[in-house]
Formats: C-alpha cells, structure tokens, sequence
C-alpha cells in the first residue's frame, strides 16, 4: 500500500477483482486523502493492514472474499462509516469486535455462513445506524450489551430463526427488526402483534397461502395484517 503514498489527493483505491491475498505496507503509509477502498472479489482470508493509517476512510469494501474473521485495527481508520463484508465465509459475528470503529454508520455481513449473533463484551456504537445480517445460518442472537442508540435497520431475513430475539425491541426501541423468510413459530410470534401492526417487526406478507414457506402458514393479526409463520 505504500505505493499509493505517491499519488496526491487520492481519494479512491479499486483493486476489486483480482486475486489479492495480503494487504500490507513494506514501510508506514499514511493515506491522507483515502475515502474509499474497494477490495471486493479477491482472495484475502483477513484484513489487518499494519503500519497502515487511514485517517478520512469512509468506506471499506470487502465483501466476495474468505475472510472468516472480522478487520482488525480498525482504529487505523477513525472515520470509517461503511463496513461491507458480505459473501465472505464468517461463521460467528461478535459485535464487540467492531469498539474501534466508533463513526460506523453501515455494517453488512450478508451471505456468509454466521451462526450466532453475540456481544461478548459491552459495546457502545453511537453513529450506528444499519446492521444487514442476511442469508445466514442463524439459529441464536443475542444484542444483550449492545448499545446503539441511534439503531433504525436491523436486518435478520433468511435465515433459521424460529423466534424473535429477546430484548431487541427493548435495546432498540427506535430499530426496525426484519426477520422475513424465516420459520417463525406462530405462537411465538402472537406478543409481537403490535410491532408488527405499527412496521416494526418486518415478516413476510403473502398474498397467497403458495406464498408462504413450506410448513408455513397464513395467521390474521387484524383485518388488514396477514403474515407467514410456521406452525
């Protein structure tokens, strides 16, 4: 990365689609003016740059990798807002990870094949604003010690939830929860009518009973809501 060091008022690095395996400097870089780097559909199985400053990125791009772990040092970008890290092969997603990235506004870990959701340590995120864990293989998530008071997006659609996460709504009373084309259980669904009556709790809506997943079902919350759920 040294190499960019060179170019005056480079605001933006596009080495998507190539075979990179390694980022790294061969002596300390500052990359003064960087706001985006775009590392999509390489090879890279981590990303912690060392020696490495990025004092106004804004946007990290890695998504179509192999990471199986999250970035580290990311205390080297202070105003990062944009995380993108779906299509990757992370299994676990420990949100306490992400302390150093106190400006981030946006993480996407879509289309990986996560497992859990945890906090292992108290985490305070002020700016975030959007999580995307989509087209995963969750079957547990847990935000206990979380707080993201300006949370509005959290994205759980397909994957193998059978219940909705306790204590989200409490933790992010402002977020919206979408949890579409998974198997919720019907019955576990019914405490959750009001926040799915006021756009809170994001299911599916099926126009036909075909619609709904296999095993699935229609259930009325009031005349004008019909959702899927599993029997």
């Amino acid at each position: 990365m040294d190499f960019f060091e060179q170019i005056s008022d480079l605001s933006y690095i596009a080495l998507n689609g190539n075979r990179i395996i390694r980022v790294e400097s061969t002596s300390p870089v500052t990359l003064v003016t960087l706001a985006e780097l775009n590392l999509s559909n390489n090879e890279l199985v981590s990303f912690q740059p060392e020696g490495i400053e990025f004092p106004v990125l804004k946007t990290l791009k890695i998504d179509k990798n192999n990471l199986t772990t999250l970035p580290r040092n990311l205390m080297k970008c202070p105003l990062l807002e944009s995380l993108q890290l779906g299509r990757n092969k992370l299994t676990r997603l420990d949100l306490s990870s992400l302390r150093n990235a106190k400006g981030l506004i946006h993480l996407d870990v879509r289309e990986n094949k996560i497992t859990s959701v945890v906090a292992s340590s108290p985490i305070k995120l002020d700016a975030l604003q959007s999580i995307r864990i989509d087209n995963n293989d969750l079957g547990q998530v847990n935000f206990t010690g979380c707080d993201f008071p300006n949370i509005q997006e959290v994205s759980l659609a397909e994957n193998r939830l059978t219940s909705v996460p306790p204590n989200l709504f409490k933790l992010f009373p402002s977020g919206v929860l979408n949890l579409a084309r998974n198997a919720i259980v019907c019955d576990k669904l019914m405490k959750f009518k009001k926040q799915v009556t006021d756009g809170k709790l994001l299911l599916a809506y099926p126009w036909t009973f075909e619609e709904c997943q296999i095993n699935g079902t229609k259930v009325e919350l009031n005349n004008q809501t019909v959702v899927c759920c599993n029997i």
